[in-house]
């Protein structure tokens, strides 16, 4: 990633310093209850392990009863009742009715502090390629983003497969640090393996109880989640995020949400609203959130989180666009000399496979195109987002990150999945657009890097 503006040289450029030096950089938004993250809606206590159970007369009394109690990081406090439950560990699943509060993380502010937070704006696709041409649809973004920001074209991802790249990305831990424990391998019920053991072999109480959103809330942001969250989405609203309309991922015609702002906790698509295709509701829902946000007095900066299925298959596009993109000259982006070749030289993986048939043939022909397609409704998600935020005023104080969870591989010999050996499906881009004072414009960089940066600062770093 190298960020636009021209007073940093490339050694302060460090891929995602810029979000984590302004997340951490800012002190620590007041609240009635000391270092505890005040949840109003959920208890988020587990009832399993209670190590206490006091009478309060208020959520004040309640949060001092855990700071004063040893091991107490959570509390949950029920008004009707006055009982204060003290324990140590995080219910995953909150429970409505009762008010939780939840020891913040330890922020250590970083040289160059700022009063002024930054909103920030996440579009995170699902398998979108950088190799055979995936951001080449995307004609909106390429002028709303990368020629007004910055790309880093080989921004490679850690374990690139969906559920285990999200919950990296929101828990900011290795694969190994949120792995299941046991796993059932070559059993007749599953299957065995990664794609038949929870959500891809992801412990999920090691990643939703610490996400990125509980340190953002913490120095004073709201949050947003819209969209595929992990592949095994929580059903009701997780910890540090103030607005939940997520899912799995689901289907793009007939998809459900998890909604925090339905009284039965759900949505379910329509035709008669936005046409009932999964990532047009996505972008309205986000929309209408950061509306909201914006149009507040004094609101609070926000991080809105924007996750739409596209394009992943079984790639379906909207109705209005299913006509594009039909021209045979397409076929150059994945037809490259090695389409289709045979390799008994190459990993058992690729030489076990034969010639592809012309019906495979047609079907690739046909997926390609399809997410292609897909990607033209993501593209005017993006820029319909940033239209908003331009509107509001707050297009110079919002930084805007466009990735992929991982990339895709639809061209190495005779192979064709994500999860093939190949390094098209680890590696993705991250666009950066940062509207801060004076920037620069088509800024790239090719040199490697990934999702996980770890950083040493110096009282003259700006970061």
């Amino acid at each position: 990633l190298v960020v636009l503006c021209p007073t940093l040289n490339m050694a302060q450029l460090r891929l995602v310093s810029l979000l984590v030096a302004y997340v951490t950089a800012v002190a620590c938004a007041a609240d009635t209850c000391g270092t505890y993250l005040v949840e109003e809606e959920y208890g988020y206590c587990d009832a399993n392990t209670i190590i206490g159970t006091v009478n309060a007369s208020n959520v004040g009394e309640c949060c001092s009863a855990c700071s004063s109690k040893s091991g107490c990081s959570i509390f949950c406090y029920e008004a009707p009742t006055g009982q204060c439950h003290l324990t140590a560990t995080l219910n995953v699943h909150p429970v409505k009715g009762c008010t939780s509060g939840i020891l913040k993380p330890k922020l250590t502010p970083a040289p160059g502090n700022t009063t002024s937070k930054p909103n920030i704006v996440l579009f995170l696709t699902d398998d979108q390629d950088i190799h055979i041409g995936g951001w080449t649809p995307m004609r909106k973004s390429h002028t709303v983003l990368n020629a007004a920001g910055a790309t880093a074209d080989h921004w490679y991802i850690h374990t690139p497969v969906c559920c285990p790249s999200r919950a990296a990305l929101l828990s900011g831990r290795f694969f190994h640090n949120f792995r299941m424990d046991k796993i059932e391998i070559n059993t007749k019920t599953s299957g065995g393996g990664c794609m038949s053991n929870g959500c891809m072999c992801v412990e999920e109480d090691l990643v939703n109880p610490v996400s990125f959103a509980m340190g953002l809330k913490a120095v004073g942001y709201t949050v947003g989640m819209f969209g595929k969250h992990l592949n095994n989405c929580p059903p009701y609203k997780q910890p540090g995020f103030d607005r939940w309309f997520a899912n799995g991922g689901g289907t793009y015609y007939n998809c459900e949400f998890g909604d925090d702002e339905s009284p039965t906790y759900s949505y379910k698509c329509k035709t008669s609203e936005f046409g009932g295709y999964s990532t047009s509701v996505i972008g309205n829902k986000s929309i209408a959130w950061l509306q909201d946000v914006m149009s507040t007095p004094g609101h609070k900066p926000f991080m809105a989180y924007i996750a739409p299925k596209a394009p992943h298959v079984p790639s379906q596009p909207a109705h209005w666009y299913t006509t594009e993109f039909d021209e045979p000259s397409l076929d150059r982006y994945y037809k490259t000399p090695n389409f289709n070749v045979s390799a008994p030289d190459h990993h058992w993986v690729v030489a076990q496979q034969g010639p592809l048939t012309d019906p495979q043939v047609k079907e690739i022909d046909d997926l390609f195109r399809n997410r292609w397609r897909t990607l033209l409704s993501v593209d005017d998600l993006i820029d319909d987002v940033i239209a908003v935020v331009d509107a509001h005023g707050e297009l110079k104080n919002t930084y805007f990150f466009s990735t992929s969870d991982h990339g895709y591989n639809r061209k190495s010999t005779v192979s064709g999945r994500k999860n093939s050996k190949s390094r098209t499906a680890a590696v993705t881009s991250l666009t950066l657009l940062a509207l801060f004072n004076t920037c620069h414009q088509w800024v790239s960089c090719d040199l490697p890097a990934t999702n996980f940066m770890h950083m040493k600062t110096t009282s003259a770093s700006p970061w």
